[in-house]
């Protein structure tokens, strides 16, 4: 027989001993359901020992009163919330096995003749004597017994006071020692969240971080960001964005930064969870079949449970199971990396044609040509634009500073022929030579 083929009820049975009409295990099923522990670790003892626990009531207060009137009248009016919770029973209800214990009880007194016992009076923070009260209710307290409240009287409980009773008593209930470790915040042994805690998380919580106006995130921390406001603010004046438009080519890098570090992050969760559910699933199952063993062997003893005076587990719970949240949460880890996977890549034909064509030295002759590709640039520019236009510069500077320099020394010439006189003819001359120079 494969433990793996029995459903967990098949395995809880065979575990704990027990068939279906099992009702010690439907009570651990029902307590556990009561406090809202609906996937947890229930253990208790097989034969559990109750303790007494004190009604704990406000003195004076409607509760108290009402307390007092279900043990007179069946259905009390205006006491419906107690009724509901402890409706009435049988009158001769045997109490079960119990043990004292010593605590703070709400104590009544009777000086009736029929004694039922005494509590010890330091036990009792509050003594209500009932011969103060009318002797129409005086005979009608505690005629009634109600389903899980007892009267601790001395050394033994009764589910219902005779008439003209005497003695010290204390409405009490009896606790089971029933330890319930599961994912809840109130759990009773302290356990590790699980999601369902986690969707209640509210990201706000103490945390920096707030929405402004127009929906922009505000106040995170720089050692958690990722790029610099004020500089992005520099890099985004229009002039200068325009002529060199950096903050696009940032913010892709940027973001697949970003993706590279989910899909990692995401490769590594699904491994981890993998590699624990793989652990988990084969520790449980050894425990069970341990259990079953053990179970064997004891068997005339009682069982394993028979060996722990006082607690004994009695569940698993198999979140490692192909229906578990587990194995549900792994899968949507296998299926989220896949997606991301398929949904990562660039094309890029250039560097795949020198992988093919070099191999593993493809980044030191793509370095290379690089190089020797912006060294050309850099010359072809040079030689085809400035050194055509510095020569013409130059050529056009020599040509003017000449002209300029002969057009000089003529009108110096012409000056020193004017101031040593000369006949009309001369001077026409002259003026046709100004005219053929351009100066007049």
């Amino acid at each position: 027989m494969n433990p793996k083929d029995l459903s967990v009820l098949q395995n809880m049975i065979i575990s704990s001993g027990g068939g279906v009409n099992n009702l010690w295990l439907a009570w651990l099923v029902l307590s556990t359901k009561e406090a809202g522990m609906g996937d947890c670790i229930a253990c208790t003892a097989a034969r559990p020992v109750l303790t007494t626990n004190p009604m704990v009531l406000p003195i004076n207060e409607p509760g108290t009163k009402c307390l007092e009137q279900i043990f007179r009248e069946a259905n009390p009016a205006n006491c419906s919330r107690l009724t509901e919770l402890f409706p009435p029973s049988n009158n001769d209800t045997r109490p079960p096995r119990f043990e004292i214990v010593e605590d703070k009880y709400y104590c009544y007194k009777s000086n009736g003749t029929v004694q039922v016992g005494a509590l010890l009076s330091d036990w009792c923070i509050n003594v209500t004597d009932i011969n103060t009260w009318p002797k129409q209710l005086q005979t009608a307290s505690f005629r009634f017994a109600r389903a899980d409240i007892f009267l601790l009287c001395g050394k033994r409980l009764y589910p219902r006071l005779p008439e003209n009773w005497g003695g010290l008593c204390a409405p009490v209930r009896l606790r089971v020692p029933i330890t319930m470790t599961g994912f809840l915040r109130n759990a009773t042994v302290p356990a590790r969240h699980r999601r369902e805690a986690a969707d209640q998380w509210d990201l706000s919580t103490d945390s920096t971080v707030y929405m402004d106006a127009i929906g922009i995130p505000r106040g995170v921390p720089d050692r958690y960001k990722l790029a610099d406001n004020i500089a992005a603010g520099f890099e985004n004046i229009p002039l200068w964005s325009a002529i060199f438009p950096v903050t696009p080519t940032k913010n892709v890098d940027r973001i697949n930064y970003v993706h590279y570090n989910v899909q990692k992050l995401s490769n590594l969760t699904r491994d981890a969870i993998e590699g624990l559910s793989e652990q988990l699933s084969a520790t449980s199952l050894m425990a069970v079949q341990n259990r079953m063993a053990l179970d064997m062997l004891l068997a005339e003893k009682g069982g394993v449970c028979s060996m722990f005076g006082e607690q004994c587990c009695t569940f698993i719970p198999n979140n490692t199971a192909p229906d578990g949240s587990v194995s549900k949460a792994l899968a949507g880890l296998r299926t989220l990396s896949e997606q991301m996977a398929e949904d990562s890549g660039v094309s890029n034909p250039l560097g795949d044609w020198a992988a093919r064509l070099f191999g593993r030295w493809k980044h030191f002759v793509m370095s290379a040509l690089i190089s020797i590709a912006t060294f050309f640039a850099i010359l072809i520019t040079c030689g085809c634009c400035c050194i055509p236009c510095a020569r013409t510069l130059c050529t056009r500077l020599i040509e003017t500073t000449l002209r300029k320099e002969q057009l000089s020394e003529r009108v110096a010439q012409m000056a020193l022929l004017q101031y040593e006189g000369g006949d009309n003819k001369s001077d026409d001359e002259d003026c046709a030579v100004f005219k053929d120079s351009g100066l007049v």
